[in-house]
């Protein structure tokens, strides 16, 4: 199975939160599973600003150490020609850019499953017929 991981499920590797539990489980079951993790070049650049914003607004180091081995396992597809046609025009006209690029790529690659906790970007990928994790 092919699993699209949204930048909102990469942050609780690096963070302690409410959904660090959950999303270890889950990546623990795609391993045990043999499953492809695949993710967008935008993930890298999101998760980027955001844990620099949150090291900054908490006095710790650059985060570059943590982030390359939050995503060492998951494979990072680039934003090409293909994908932007497709997220121009995919998805309920709601949907915000870079969700549409998230989805896009989902199905660019093939994806199974969309591994996010953003309600509106799980809401799209539902309408597209992906699984969407957690349920």
């Amino acid at each position: 199975m092919r699993v699209y991981v949204d930048t909102s499920a990469v942050l609780p590797r690096l963070f302690d939160e409410p959904a660090t539990a959950l999303t270890a489980q889950t990546y623990a079951t795609h391993h045990r599973d043999g499953d492809s993790l695949v993710t967008s070049a935008l993930t890298l650049i999101e998760a980027s600003r955001a844990t620099r914003a949150r090291r900054r607004r908490e006095g710790r180091p650059d985060p570059a150490p943590d982030l390359s081995q939050a995503m060492a396992d998951i494979v990072e597809y680039p934003i090409d020609s293909s994908v932007i046609h497709l997220a121009r025009t995919i998805g309920p006209d709601a949907l915000r850019s870079l969700d549409a690029i998230h989805l896009a790529t989902a199905v660019a690659v093939g994806a199974d499953v969309m591994f996010t906790y953003d309600a509106r970007l799980a809401e799209a990928a539902r309408d597209w017929g992906l699984a969407v994790e957690p349920a």
